[in-house]
């Protein structure tokens, strides 16, 4: 992650809307030598380049990174639960700011590893995302499965998930339709068995 071409932090997460698929936020824990030991959210606009080694270069500068909003000034539907789950003395206090939080908002390194449930059957482990950098979407999930001690890896559109579920940490697909990824265009082919 670079600022005015030097090194400034690391993405520790990727917050999504679970209804759209667009990225929201990106979770910046910031070097601490330039700013001091805290994580900020970035919005996608703030992105300017994301090179092919992973680098990724802001429109930023340093003063306006010190600026920026922690990231515990938003939260996603696991922090949300998760207050609740560990309620302390001050939780109702903290559960009033939460009535208005937004209920698809979703942690990517949350739901990573969530198990997939497809008509109550197991379908396998969400394993990642793969997002489109222009437009900040997430254009496919890979599942992973292991099918007879070897590991095999699919993807599936985002449209196939249902719903997700924060206290059995499951992912509902509405069917499992592997796609094939296309990477040079915008469009998927579904994959079928022959």
């Amino acid at each position: 992650m670079g600022v005015e071409g030097s090194h400034c932090g690391r993405i520790k997460d990727v917050y999504f809307d679970d209804s759209t698929w667009r990225v929201t936020h990106l979770v910046l824990s910031i070097e601490p030598r330039h700013f001091g030991q805290k994580q900020v959210l970035l919005k996608p606009e703030m992105v300017d380049s994301i090179s092919d080694a992973g680098i990724v270069a802001l429109r930023l500068k340093f003063d306006e990174m010190e600026k920026l909003p922690l990231a515990s000034s938003v939260l996603p539907v696991c922090k949300q639960y998760a207050s609740f789950a560990f309620s302390s003395p001050g939780a109702r206090l903290f559960a009033r700011g939460v009535i208005g939080s937004d209920p698809h908002l979703r942690s990517a390194r949350a739901v990573s590893n969530y198990r997939i449930n497809v008509a109550g059957e197991f379908g396998g482990t969400l394993a990642d995302f793969l997002l489109d950098d222009e437009n900040f979407e997430i254009r496919y999930l890979a599942v992973e499965q292991v099918i007879e001690r070897k590991k095999v890896c699919f993807h599936v559109l985002p449209q196939s998930v249902e719903r997700f579920t924060w206290a059995t940490q499951r992912v509902f697909l509405r069917e499992l339709q592997p796609v094939r990824l296309e990477s040079d265009s915008a469009s998927a082919e579904v994959l079928t068995a022959a």
